[in-house]
């Protein structure tokens, strides 16, 4: 139990920190895009890679970073016509079975990105705008690392579930608390 523990902090902070970056790549992108704009309309001067760097960083930064971080604060979309009708012990079973051929996926998804991000890395692969070469193999990290750290983080709530462990936290108990503290008197 302390070696899962251990692995469920540092998912944690994992996954914590990944949120956090990808939270930073929206705010630099708005800087960006913003800039941008201005530059075009006052000026008439288009810098350089701006919808580049908006489509193979920001945006595969603000999507894949956080897959974790969305599962461990199990706000996924998830479908449950079928599963709600269910009796309450029969729907948590099938939610801890459910952990294993998503951990297998998104360990697939990681494997198959890692791959590709390799090949990429291997190319330098890059692109010309405005006759300015601007890398791009960088991004391609974003998908496995995402990925994997969704698999382990599935993969430890399938062993908490085999093992009777409970889940990993979910949102109640995960995420921070943002809003405003209020006190209710009796």
């Amino acid at each position: 139990m302390r070696l899962m523990n251990i692995v469920d902090k540092s998912i944690d902070v994992l996954t914590q920190a990944f949120a956090v970056i990808a939270g930073v790549s929206v705010v630099v992108m708005m800087v960006h895009v913003n800039f941008d704009v201005i530059l075009r309309t006052t000026i008439n001067e288009v810098p350089p890679g701006t919808i580049v760097f908006v489509s193979k960083y920001y945006m595969v930064l603000l999507v894949c970073l956080p897959l974790a971080f969305v599962e461990r604060s199990d706000d996924h979309i998830k479908v449950d016509v079928f599963t709600g009708l269910l009796p309450e012990r029969v729907q948590h079973v099938l939610a801890g079975i459910i952990f294993l051929p998503s951990a297998l996926l998104f360990g697939l998804v990681a494997y198959a990105s890692f791959i590709e991000a390799m090949q990429q890395f291997q190319r330098g692969s890059f692109v010309i705008e405005q006759d300015i070469r601007i890398p791009i193999w960088m991004g391609y990290f974003a998908l496995p690392i995402g990925y994997g750290l969704g698999a382990m983080l599935l993969s430890l709530r399938f062993v908490r579930f085999l093992t009777g462990a409970g889940q990993a936290p979910t949102s109640q108990n995960f995420a921070p608390d943002v809003g405003p503290k209020t006190q209710v008197d009796k």
